[in-house]
């Protein structure tokens, strides 16, 4: 687990857009002393001002030590897709070994295929009537 900072996008950005253009010891000067900016660079220092305006010792840690960027909802339901495809991965890896050393006959392994439908539809969070939800609920 990291113990850098973490960053909304656009102060991450902006700071950034800071790094291109000034020292370290420049930025920390137009952050804390309100030093003359460029005018390419003014958006980005407002940017980061603020910020420092409200979290002031997050900035300074980020500097010195780095730091991570938010993520995005986007990126966060990815992760949670893919922690949800390798938990059923893994369940399907077993079933296919269970099933090559012929330890099923015909009515289990039709039961287990059911259980199967059911368990992937609950870990991907879809419900079809009949299936995974009673009868008669609108998925």
């Amino acid at each position: 687990m990291s113990t850098k900072p973490i960053l909304p996008r656009n102060v991450a950005d902006a700071l950034t857009d800071l790094r291109r253009g000034y020292e370290t010891s420049d930025i920390m000067r137009i952050l804390y002393g309100g030093n003359y900016v460029a005018e390419h660079y003014r958006e980005s220092a407002e940017v980061v001002r603020f910020f420092v305006n409200v979290i002031p010792d997050v900035i300074v840690s980020a500097i010195a030590n780095g730091y991570e960027v938010e993520k995005s909802a986007e990126e966060l339901a990815e992760e949670a897709r893919q922690a949800t495809h390798g938990r059923i991965r893994i369940r399907y890896e077993t079933c296919r070994r269970i099933e090559r050393l012929g330890w099923l006959d015909s009515a289990t392994e039709q039961s287990a295929f059911a259980a199967g439908m059911k368990y992937v539809l609950n870990e991907l969070g879809e419900k079809i009537p009949g299936v995974n939800a009673p009868e008669g609920v609108s998925a």
